[in-house]
This record gives structure tokens, C-alpha cells and sequence, in this order.
């Protein structure tokens, strides 16, 4: 025998009003949703005015579990996804790296294909730190830790050596300029 209480008119209304609140926040939230008339259907019945409670409240408890699920779905499928952007990543540079070697070794500077151009090119030159506190401090960015800023020192050190005054020092203490590494450049046609 089930000695369960029908709800009264009041909390059917109440149960309803928060119902169809949070249909109009789906609404508004998801706007992918509102596309989708068969899941609000679903979700909250087809008309929100006239539905059932309790039906209501079940359909809604039911798409929640769902979304819940399909949210962890999603979830372990960028996982995946991104564990493949990765290796792909990897084949790339490990292919470049092949074809440059090869390039290097055929002393080739370019490879004219139908669908792309390969080439090489000289490395750009980059900062080197060799000793972060001797940099003066206007090369240096303060947050909550002391940071070269190596754009600035790049820049200052590239302008000094190009600089025909000889008065001017083309060092800053504590870094230097390296050159980079020649690299391959490939373009897609």
C-alpha cells in the first residue's frame, strides 16, 4: 500500500514554475537547444503550460543524467583528440627534421614540388642569458619574479651592432646574441 501524499495545487504550481525557469534559462544559455524542438520536447514536454509535474520533473532528471554523460564523453574524447594532436605534432617535426638532413647532406637550399616549396633558411638570432643578474634593469621585466625581457634585449643589442658610433658599447652585460639554427621552411601551394 503506498502512503505517499499527492502534492498540493500550490506545490505542483511552485515544482512547475521552477520547470519551466529553467527551460528559459536552457533557452537562453544553449541557444543550440531552441534549435532542437524534439529535446525541449523531450526534456520538458511539448507544451510547458500544460504538462504534468511529475513527468516533467522525470524527463528533466533523465536529460540531466544524459547531459552529464555526454559531457564526460566529450570530455574523454578531446582527451583523445589531443593525444592525436600530439603525435601528429611529433611525425611533423620528426619528418622535417628528416627532410632537412637530407637537404643538408644533397646541399639543396630548395625543393620545387607541384603542391609546395621547401627551403631553407638561415636560423634567426636569439638571446642568449648568461648571467640574469648583471642585466641592467631596464631589460628586465618585474612581476612577482626578476624576467629578462629578451624582445627588448634583442632589439638593443641588434641596434648596437648596427650602430656606427663607436662610442657605443654593443654589449649589455649578462647576454649576447646567438645565431640561430638554419631551418626548413615549407610552403603548401
Amino acid at each position: 500500500m503506498n502512503n505517499i501524499r499527492p502534492p498540493s495545487s500550490m506545490a505542483l504550481e511552485q515544482a512547475m514554475s521552477a520547470l519551466q525557469a529553467a527551460r528559459q534559462r536552457l533557452l537562453e544559455e544553449d541557444p543550440d537547444i531552441a534549435s532542437d524542438e524534439a529535446l525541449m520536447a523531450d526534456i520538458l514536454g511539448s507544451d510547458p503550460n500544460t504538462s504534468d509535474a511529475m513527468d516533467v520533473l522525470h524527463r528533466v532528471l533523465r536529460a540531466a543524467v544524459h547531459a552529464k554523460s555526454m559531457a564526460a564523453a566529450a570530455e574523454a574524447r578531446a582527451a583523445e583528440i589531443e593525444l592525436r594532436r600530439d603525435r601528429y605534432k611529433r611525425r611533423a617535426e620528426s619528418l622535417v627534421t628528416a627532410a632537412f638532413n637530407a637537404m643538408t647532406a644533397l646541399d639543396l637550399r630548395k625543393v620545387e614540388l607541384p603542391d609546395m616549396t621547401a627551403s631553407m633558411r638561415a636560423g634567426a638570432q636569439s638571446v642568449v642569458i648568461l648571467d640574469e643578474d648583471a642585466l641592467p634593469d631596464e631589460y628586465v621585466r618585474v612581476t612577482t619574479t626578476r624576467a629578462p625581457n629578451k624582445k627588448a634585449i634583442r632589439d638593443a643589442l641588434i641596434r648596437r651592432s648596427e650602430s656606427a658610433d663607436p662610442t657605443q658599447s654593443n654589449d649589455i652585460p649578462g647576454a649576447t646574441l646567438s645565431n640561430g639554427l638554419p631551418n626548413l621552411m615549407i610552403k603548401v601551394k
